[in-house]
């Protein structure tokens, strides 16, 4: 698979280095995967006629670099069957047992004993080539039916772990190689994010190697990046390339990652915060490079080879090598994806429903000025074009059009120019993932709008600088000036209650809002002059931002554009608070303190508005209606009885009154929260129906709007009745983790509430 002439090439090299006297830590590094096509496995594809597709040449290259550079460090080999079932090894026996369906197969130098794992004979041949002739026997065994293999040869000086690293998640073992290094000071900043110890423990993602370390600098920096995306994954619930793209451009401990792996240095003889790596889930391929493309190590390159596999490879050259920033995705049934820019990348990731409050700082643009660029070059980019109905996106009201119903029309544009100061609305089809390649250069941070923002009107702002800040920092000197601030997950309100109790809510309040690179902020601002020569102020204060805690009961749908009720004095045992117009949910939040703000998602749109009204999740997960509730009157400041009709208010506080009887809830139906929710891999439905619903269905869908079962069909009696869900599709076979919805149907009746299966 790999050069026969590798060996003496690097033998030729260590000389070199020799000579010149210093060893470049992380360029002895090499990893290499092997993938097979769908219906293929990698036995049967041995003895190819490339030079990197024989995973007998796979094996030779790391005996032979292990042995030329007599790494001690060790290195490893991993392999994934084609049903992605990742063999675990029983280290306990390895000596005995090489030829059985195991799947790690390493050496390791402990540092602290200088000792070496697995250090024997085996067969009068040394310990670099035993493991090895061992992984040999079971990559070519057809019995293992191996579809992926990766395989890593580390050289370093401290900490302990070998690639490729592993993590469970799901149903898959994912699986992880880095060449390069990351500086201590972001080791530690990921450490301490990921918990430390609590992290790493047994009971939750231990270590591949040791689950006693105590603190960072006993981890390789590898395994601490590795579990940092994996966080980042789960946190975008399984979406893959939105976790590495969020994992790579966080704010983490004030260290903006986007900048440090965006400029890769060379300092003390070797290079910092180089992050190119190989990630797998068992089925596909994720392959990123920052190195620089004028450098002479850490490469990174792909290529399909003639017998239905693809090589993958670090050092030398393949067909297809990663520019700097590239993400390459190589899927073992579809066509190899290349990102272009991927740190700047917007993702719309499958399941998200909701609008991305997004700008685009990173434009094509002059030295001069910030250059408009035409709406259509760059959505052309969003496969396929003809599919763009899924898309919508709104600007400035001069751009946006309606038609004679008062909607929007869905891209029946003419040619309209976007810019990298302004927000965007954007909403993609939640059932596939959409993607928006951006290319040239990033905006100055000290760059100056050429234009007055006028007062007393909502003015819509991209957010171009690369750290993230409080809303305090980043407006500096205007922050006298704003009275109002609209973002995708939260809103800010100054307080004008003249008098009143001193309470406080949500939106008063500044905390954790965090204006972030990229999205875009709806600002309102109250002086009666323009704001002359706007600028975002760098304050040298960076702020992580808190991300929004999605409902587990409550299933709506976002809108453009939202209404925004605070509820204060919320009781210590509601747990979620949902608000329903016409039945329907249309906003909900996860209740984390005394007070609570929720983004309401009304319909009132031609038709006639109505009252919305609330139910609150307490103790295992029913939602129950709220009979009444005060609103605060803010000219008095004081609490009142009234209502809050959908469209006539943008902002309302109120506070909670009684809870209904859960017996008497039949007077209109109602979908409750599942329990538990999460779950594994059984949970309980609940539904409650009037004696007015005649025929009633109980349906479970996937994320891609796809039926997965019927869990109730035919009459119901009025009351609540409870259905348990097995996590089994129609034909008995149990479903993966994700996302899912269950979908209640009655007479002209139709609700639907979120559940999430985790395995």
């Amino acid at each position: 698979m790999f050069s026969k002439n590798i060996k003496s090439i690097l033998i030729v090299a260590m000389l070199l280095v020799m000579v010149l006297g210093y060893v470049v830590l992380y360029a002895d590094c090499d990893m290499a995967v092997m993938l097979a096509k769908t219906g293929y496995n990698i036995s049967t594809i041995a003895g190819g006629s490339g030079d990197y597709d024989d995973p007998d040449e796979f094996i030779d290259f790391l005996i032979n670099f292990s042995s030329a550079s007599y790494n001690h460090d060790g290195y490893g080999i991993t392999y994934v069957g084609n049903n992605g079932y990742f063999p675990y090894i029983n280290t306990t026996n390895l000596l005995t047992e090489f030829y059985s369906d195991h799947a790690w197969y390493v050496t390791a130098q402990n540092i602290t004993s200088n000792t070496y794992y697995y250090d024997y004979f085996y067969n009068n041949i040394h310990w670099y080539t035993g493991p090895m002739e061992a992984a040999r026997d079971a990559i070519k065994l057809d019995d293992n039916d191996v579809a992926i293999v990766l395989g890593h040869d580390r050289r370093s000086s401290t900490a302990l772990g070998n690639h490729p690293f592993r993590f469970d998640y799901g149903t898959s073992t994912f699986q992880f190689m880095h060449n390069g290094g990351i500086d201590d000071d972001i080791k530690h900043a990921l450490y301490t994010e990921l918990g430390g110890t609590s992290w790493f423990s047994s009971t939750n993602h231990p270590s591949n190697w040791n689950t006693n370390y105590s603190y960072y600098d006993q981890f390789i920096d590898s395994e601490i990046l590795f579990h940092w995306i994996m966080s980042n994954i789960m946190d975008n619930d399984g979406d893959v390339l939105s976790g590495i793209q969020d994992a790579l451009t966080a704010t983490v401990d004030n260290i903006v990652l986007q900048n440090d792996f965006s400029d890769p240095y060379y300092q003390d003889d070797y290079w910092h915060n180089v992050v190119n790596f190989v990630l797998t889930d068992g089925e596909t391929l994720y392959l990123f490079r920052n190195g620089g493309n004028s450098w002479n190590h850490h490469l990174l390159s792909w290529q399909e080879n003639e017998n239905n596999s693809y090589t993958v490879k670090t050092q030398t050259e393949l067909e297809n090598g990663l520019n700097q920033f590239d993400c390459v995705v190589i899927s073992r049934d579809e066509e190899p994806i290349v990102y272009s820019n991927f740190l700047e990348m917007k993702i719309f990731s499958e399941g998200s429903e909701g609008y991305n409050w997004d700008s685009f700082p990173l434009l094509v643009r002059d030295a001069t000025t910030n250059e408009a660029v035409d709406i259509v070059p760059i959505l052309q980019t969003i496969e396929p074009f003809d599919d763009i109905e899924n898309i919508f996106f709104e600007a400035v009201e001069d751009v946006l059009i309606y038609d004679y119903d008062g909607f929007p029309y869905q891209w029946n544009y003419p040619s309209y120019d976007i810019q990298s100061t302004r927000l965007y609305k954007i909403k993609a089809d939640p059932y596939v993932q959409r993607t928006l390649e951006l290319s040239g250069t990033r905006m100055e941070a000290d760059y100056e709008l050429e234009y007055s923002l006028s007062p007393y009107t909502y003015q819509w702002l991209g957010y171009w600088l690369p750290e993230s800040q409080n809303i305090v920092d980043a407006f500096g000197d205007l922050w006298q000036y704003v009275e109002k601030v609209k973002s995708e997950d939260w809103y800010y309100n100054k307080c004008s209650i003249i008098r009143g109790d001193p309470f406080t809510t949500v939106s008063w309040s500044t905390e954790n809002k965090t204006l972030e690179y990229g999205k875009g902020y709806m600002v309102w601002f109250k002086d009666t002059s323009p704001i002359p020569n706007f600028q975002w102020t760098t304050s040298g204060t960076t702020e992580e931002p808190k991300g929004k805690v999605a409902s587990e009961n409550f299933t709506y749908t976002e809108k453009a554009d939202y209404e925004v009720i605070d509820v204060v004095n919320i009781p210590s045992n509601v747990t979620e608070i949902g608000v329903f117009e016409d039945e329907v949910c249309v906003g909900a939040v996860v209740v984390e303190d005394s007070c609570a703000q929720i983004l309401v998602y009304s319909d009132s749109a031609n038709r006639d508005p109505v009252p919305f009204n609330y139910e609150i999740v307490t103790g295992r997960g029913f939602s129950t209606p709220i009979k009444d509730y005060l609103v605060l009157n803010q000219a008095t400041g004081e609490f009142e009885p009234s209502v809050i009709i959908s469209g006539r208010q943008g902002y309302s506080v109120i506070k909670l009154g009684e809870q209904e009887e859960p017996e008497n809830i039949v007077s209109r139906p109602v979908l409750h929260g599942n329990y538990p929710n999460p779950f594994n891999p059984t949970t309980t439905i609940s539904f409650s129906v009037t004696q007015n619903s005649d025929f009633v269905t109980l349906e479970v869908y996937n994320i891609k709007g796809q039926k997965i079962k019927t869990l109730y069909k035919g009459i119901a009696e009025e009351g609540k009745h409870l259905v348990i869900w097995d996590g089994k599709d129609t034909n008995d076979k149990s479903v993966g983790s994700g996302i899912y919805f269950y979908k209640l149907k009655t007479n002209n009746k139709e609700l639907t509430r979120k559940m999430i299966m985790i395995k």
